[in-house]
């Protein structure tokens, strides 16, 4: 389930460790660009890699465990449960149901035996087509942990062997070495020392050069010599696990240390003799054990624009590919996959896709993917229509992408680049992205940006026709869209000053639950109602959740910037009454320190901006509502279901409320995917033509869901209430079913709702409720939350605050 926070930010904090801004080699950006024969491209062979299955029997379960390629093989462990018959399950159960008398050991392992073949474990061997060569099974007291390449050819393979008879039995660590046909070479015991606890889980092995073996778990490293001896072991800092590069003949960790509100990554070299870490902790602005691969004499890293030759210790990128010179979905391969440079003009990828089947039981497919460059590029001759991401797309968009880039017809060619790669945020991240997000701005301003923006409604500052075109001229014009079958009130919620220049293709609510006995009926409230209203409440009654002054100050601020910029005539209103009642609301209901930072017992958990959810029953913001001592809580909300749960909350007298706000308008649409044309392409009705696209029931349905949102297209957004409540139902017979075996679970129970026509109706009544947005212009929020913290710690007051950011953000606007 979502967290309340899901701002489009979240989606690119997945990719903050990439590259930085000033380091990569970056797109043109030059209108009515030819794809050239010249131009990189990258042909692509894949196969999926199965394992061979026992036909005779049912398979409930299978799994490739982590594959790895390690030199012309691929290797992966591996899981497989077939259904066992009735009457063996009856034999079992029959061995076991004597509570007077135990099974001998010869009757445990006569069972254990034929059990054994309907769970299978253990590690197969493919070549890079994709194709079994052989398959080992191990032992089910096997845990296979780790696969490495030994320096010589050969796969090394690190396990932990229990005695499955005997839970107190000390655990065995065992180094087995392999040919790439999966002939057994080698076996040793390693002599790990365990006087700290049993407890290893080896997160990463690394193979040295003189052939020393390093294993890095959690909590430290351990250094094994060729012959299975410990020759030392160093305790991990900072938040522990991390992986080895080498660099040279040199061998560094890089770790990561998160600390408050910020965190840093570092590189620490390793000295093997003695076996050490040197005390200079080099900061980074990557963190290494992401996407990253030493191969090809190199180290490579993956990021969101495609695969970078790095230089650790300078932290200098280039580019060895870029995403756009093929045509796959990278986001497949971002995550959970292993890859290899094989040279320059070669690199494989194993990469795992998981997917619901119709019974809804997840399953994963395995895939091998080899990349190698074309001759020419066979796209020549089309045009480049240029795509300005804020964050990496998701892979249902992506696989749009490359589905319109191959379909033959097609005279142009889409070529994404994703602005916000190498943000770093060890400080919050604000500066950051006020650079970049002004940079595109006079990018656009320039003529020089890209044709198409996605994901940048959080920025207001774009939302003029010096930068963007008005899309009501496209969505009324012949290629258009039918207002009637879409939520058109969201659609005009998405309008400055009646012109729309950024769409969203599906949106979450925001708002709040208030307790209808302590507010009032409303839908929204200004400033001075708010205030009016809160004051009145009993002493023990809390207004908000506990928030930073900062967080509820942004908060605020999203929904009241276009009162407070006029970007047309570029002018600021950071003096006036409306703001100081903003900053007067932040710091009365704000807190200096959240429960945690002011060490205390903590029964929160920091869920994403500044805020706090309290774990444990009886703490949350839903209990605090039902007791009373709670007015207001913030919602996210992006289907049915969450709209049916809050139903249930102050026995049905909660109602959602818009933030306060200049206009006291309600609840708000907060963008999960918008697009945006820029005013000076040349490609504007192509661009548009890839646009409305994503309109059509079927696409609406598709990208909404893979998104957990709500559609604007009427169909989709019916279709997916009905899958909803399909699933609530689903959920309640699978209870029911273990409630009949096991016995009521009341956690369980009550977090079914049951959906009824009166919610379906109240949910599309909210939605069309919504006549307003969520917005944002980080370099002028930078500047507030800067100044405005004198005011909150009583340093200045607030005249002086305000003039200062009036001062400060006029100064941004107008250089604009």
């Amino acid at each position: 389930m979502k967290r309340y926070i899901r701002p489009l930010i979240a989606g690119i904090m997945a990719v903050s460790m990439v590259l930085p801004l000033c380091a990569c080699k970056k797109k043109s950006g030059k209108k009515t660009q030819k794809v050239s024969e010249n131009d990189p491209y990258f042909n692509v062979e894949e196969h999926e890699i199965k394992l061979d299955l026992d036909t005779d029997k049912k398979v409930e379960y299978q799994s490739l465990n982590n594959p790895k390629i390690i030199g012309n093989s691929i290797v992966a462990s591996y899981n497989i449960n077939y259904e066992v018959p009735k009457e063996l399950m009856a034999e079992m159960e029959s061995l076991y149901s004597n509570i007077n008398s135990m099974p001998s050991q010869e009757e445990v392992d006569a069972i254990s035996e034929k059990m054994r073949a309907y769970y299978v474990t253990g590690l197969a061997f493919f070549n890079l087509q994709g194709e079994l060569v052989s398959k080992i099974d191990t032992e089910q007291s096997d845990s296979i942990m780790q696969l490495k390449d030994d320096g010589n050819g050969n796969i090394l393979v690190f396990l932990q062997r229990y005695d499955m008879y005997d839970p107190m039995a000390e655990t065995k660590d065992i180094l087995v070495t392999y040919s790439p046909e999966g002939e057994k070479i080698g076996e040793m015991e390693v002599a790990i020392d365990r006087s700290g606890g049993d407890y290893f889980w080896v997160e990463n092995m690394e193979v040295m050069k003189d052939g020393q073996i390093l294993l890095i778990s959690y909590d430290k490293m351990v250094l094994i010599d060729k012959q299975g001896n410990q020759v030392g072991e160093i305790a991990m800092e900072g938040d522990g696990g991390g992986k080895v590069i080498s660099v040279g003949d040199d061998y560094y960790l890089s770790s990561y240390s998160y600390e408050s509100d910020h965190g840093e990554s570092y590189l620490q070299k390793i000295s093997l003799n003695p076996f050490k870490l040197e005390e200079e902790k080099k900061k980074s602005k990557f963190q290494y054990w992401n996407s990253s691969s030493n191969s090809n004499g190199k180290f490579y890293m993956l990021g969101s624009n495609g695969i970078m030759v790095m230089d650790p210790l300078s932290d200098k990128a280039e580019e060895y590919m870029n995403w756009d010179s093929t045509d796959v979905n990278y986001a497949n391969l971002m995550n959970n996959s292993s890859f290899e440079v094989v040279s320059d003009d070669e690199v494989l990828f194993v990469w795992e896709k998981w997917y619901q089947e119709e019974n809804g039981d997840w399953v994963t497919s395995t895939y091998v993917d080899r990349f190698t460059r074309a001759d020419k590029n066979p796209n020549a001759g089309k045009t480049y229509i240029e795509m300005g991401t804020f964050g990496m797309p998701n892979s249902d968009f992506i696989d749009y992408v490359v589905e319109y880039n191959k379909t033959e017809g097609n005279k142009a060619r889409m070529r994404l680049y994703d602005y916000s790669e190498g943000i770093d945020y060890s400080d919050g991240g604000d500066k950051a992205l006020a650079e970049m997000s002004d940079k595109v701005y006079l990018d656009l301003l320039g003529g020089s940006g890209p044709d198409i923006l996605l994901n940048f409604s959080g920025f207001s500052q774009f939302n003029s026709e010096e930068v963007l075109v008005d899309l009501n001229t496209y969505i009324d014009g012949s290629n258009g869209l039918n207002r009637d079958e879409y939520f058109d009130n969201i659609f005009r919620a998405f309008e400055t000053k009646g012109k729309m220049f950024q769409i969203p293709i599906c949106v979450d609510i925001q708002g709040l639950l208030g307790n209808k006995d302590m507010i009032g009926e409303r839908t929204g409230w200004t400033y001075s109602e708010f205030t009016q209203i809160v004051e009145g409440l009993p002493e023990d009654v809390s207004v908000f959740e506990d928030m930073l002054h900062e967080t509820l100050l942004e908060k605020l601020l999203s929904h009241a910037m276009g009162n407070l910029i006029d970007y047309a005539k570029k002018e600021v209103y950071f003096d006036g009454d409306e703001f100081k009642q903003i900053l007067q609301i932040a710091k009365k209901y704000g807190v200096d320190k959240l429960p945690e930072e002011m060490g205390e017992v903590s029964t929160y958990e920091v869920y994403g901006d500044g805020m706090m959810e309290p774990m444990g029953s009886g703490n949350t913001p839903q209990d605090r509502m039902n007791e009373g001592m709670l007015a207001l809580m913030n919602t996210y909300v992006y289907d049915i279901r969450m709209y049916a749960e809050n139903t249930s909350i102050c026995n049905g007298k909660c109602i959602y409320v818009g933030m306060p706000s200049p206009d006291g308008t309600g609840v708000s649409a907060a963008p999960m995917m918008t697009l945006a044309i820029s005013a000076a392409s040349n490609n504007k009705e192509e661009a548009w033509d890839f646009i409305c696209r994503l309109y059509d029931e079927e696409s609406q349905y598709k990208y909404t869901r893979s998104m957990n949102s709500v559609a604007l297209n009427r169909k989709a957004f019916d279709r997916i209430n009905e899958d909803v409540i399909k699933e609530c139902e689903q959920q309640r017979k699978d209870y029911e079913e273990y409630a009949a075996q096991y016995g009521e679970d009341e956690m369980w129970r009550n977090s079914i709702p049951e959906i009824t026509d009166e919610h379906k109706e109240g949910f599309k009544k909210l939605v069309e409720s919504i006549s307003t947005i969520t917005a944002s212009d980080m370099a002028v929020v930078s500047i507030i939350k800067e100044e405005a913290a004198a005011y909150f710690s009583g340093q200045q007051d607030i005249d002086t605050v305000c003039k200062n950011i009036q001062n400060r953000t006029a100064n941004i606007v107008r250089e604009r």
